[in-house]
């Protein structure tokens, strides 16, 4: 079985919606796909799961499954990165 989610990012003006994943995939996998779609790194970020009005229902584990949330279609897997580098410019090193 699958469920059909949208993905979207705390930083990022950006909706992705109608992904289709398995219920039985692994969070840190869920993780990959995000680092693909938005480009923030796996470790440094959060997936929150939330309904289909944008409510919160919690943050998925990476010892879980998709599954093991209830997950319905058109809820919202939300990107929250917990790392200011993943989101910063690169700084310049300069010359003396």
């Amino acid at each position: 079985m699958s469920v059909k989610v949208t993905l979207t990012h705390n930083l990022l003006n950006m909706r992705i919606p109608e992904i289709r994943f398995p219920l039985h995939i692994p969070v840190p996998y869920l993780k990959l796909a995000c680092h693909s779609r938005f480009g923030t790194q796996e470790d440094s970020m959060q997936l929150v799961l939330q309904d289909v009005n944008g409510n919160t229902i919690c943050p998925l584990d990476d010892a879980k499954v998709l599954g093991y949330y209830s997950v319905e279609d058109e809820y919202i897997i939300h990107v929250t990165p917990f790392k200011s580098a993943s989101t910063s410019t690169p700084t310049r090193s300069s010359r003396t």
